[in-house]
């Protein structure tokens, strides 16, 4: 994702900007060609390449690592046990976010759960977009309040 955004950057550089979510899996269950680095596919793609609906979550959440952290979430070299350093990884969350100081130790917690939502290891487990709706929505709305420090008035 090209831009010239900084983590930082004020509300008023975001008000007009259009983000457009790829549907990478186009609702079919076929083996495709996924453009996208391998440290942001889901396992699934990368063990079959067999990938449907579930993988966009799973991009929905290495992306929301990727906006609010400013790397990754996952190294972009394999390792020998990919699934052990995704487990690994998941189960320090909360210091990777924290250790990057760009969130507020009062966000961490739900937003941590956040994304350990949409990064489920087996796709059958990962919720679909109407179940993260739901899931999400204390991430996403909080206690209706910005706490991004930009705005002090309610959303």
């Amino acid at each position: 994702m090209d831009h010239d955004f900084k983590w930082n950057d004020t509300r008023q550089n975001f008000a007009d900007v259009s983000i457009y979510l790829s549907n990478f899996s186009h609702g079919n269950f076929e083996a495709v060609t996924l453009d996208a680095p391998h440290n942001l596919l889901p396992p699934d793609a990368l063990q079959s390449g067999r990938i449907n609906t579930k993988a966009n979550i799973w991009m929905l959440g290495c992306t929301a690592y990727l906006r609010l952290n400013g790397a990754p979430p996952f190294a972009s070299e394999p390792t020998d046990s990919p699934v052990e350093y995704i487990e690994q990884t998941l189960s320090k969350l909360e210091y990777l976010l924290a250790s990057s100081g760009k969130l507020s130790e009062e966000d961490i917690p739900l937003t941590a759960s956040f994304l350990r939502s949409c990064l489920v290891l087996d796709p059958v487990e990962r919720p679909s977009a109407p179940d993260l709706m739901i899931i999400g929505t204390d991430w996403v709305m909080g206690e209706a309040t910005c706490s991004c420090g930009w705005c002090a008035t309610e959303v």
